[in-house]
């Protein structure tokens, strides 16, 4: 295997840490990549370089949210800016079909999934760095209510949510002490984080770490 070789191996990591945010829609493109990789001659400069640039567009093409890091370059030829610019306008339309499609309302990609906001963005990524296993809006039914929560932490069994907007708009705040309620009386295990948690300067390492070892306890 390619990435066996020491000399290659810092790029390999690269490319995996590019590949971090595919979806499983996305396992078959990922598959075509590792057998043209490992079929990429180990001790040819030519090999090490195509692998570097199979690491670059896959970054910024096929990774969810992608096209909002691409940017029609200019290439000196009249050929080359007209298909960079035809590129980055394909691109940005099969991204916002993609989300239109299958991700109504989450527009924001983090590593391991869309989500709904920059705050939740944050919040994602800092489980995925952790290792912390989640799901995003895992369906709960409490008696006749269906609710959504944000994050269901799959060791812990305990539910997070974050309330962007408690105090500052009234029929949020009600809406958000109406769901607490609701899962108290059904003993479910809730974290609850606000916007002073993410403005915090040490970040979401100064609250989570202990919010979910409570989590744990219960």
């Amino acid at each position: 295997m390619i990435y066996q070789n020491a000399q290659l191996k810092p790029i390999w990591q690269r490319l995996k840490a590019c590949l971090g945010g595919l979806d499983q829609r996305n396992a078959r493109r990922f598959k075509t990549l590792l057998d043209r990789l490992n079929r990429l001659d180990q001790r040819s400069a030519a090999g090490v370089k195509r692998l570097a640039y199979y690491a670059s567009w896959f970054n910024r093409a096929v990774v969810r949210g992608g096209s909002k890091g691409i940017v029609k370059k200019r290439t000196g030829s009249r050929l080359g800016d007209a298909f960079s610019a035809v590129f980055y306008r394909a691109v940005s339309l099969l991204d916002k079909l993609d989300t239109a499609l299958w991700f109504s309302g989450r527009i924001y990609q983090a590593k391991a999934c869309r989500v709904r906001s920059q705050s939740e963005k944050k919040i994602a990524n800092w489980l995925t760095d952790q290792e912390i296993k989640f799901v995003y809006e895992k369906p709960l039914k409490l008696g006749k209510v269906l609710l959504h929560p944000d994050f269901y932490l799959v060791e812990s069994g305990a539910y997070l949510e974050y309330w962007g907007l408690a105090g500052a708009n009234q029929q949020y705040t009600a809406t958000m002490q109406a769901k607490l309620r609701l899962y108290q009386e059904h003993g479910v295990k809730v974290i609850s984080l606000y916007p002073k948690h993410l403005k915090d300067k040490r970040g979401l390492d100064a609250v989570l770490p202990d919010l979910l070892a409570e989590a744990k306890r219960k």
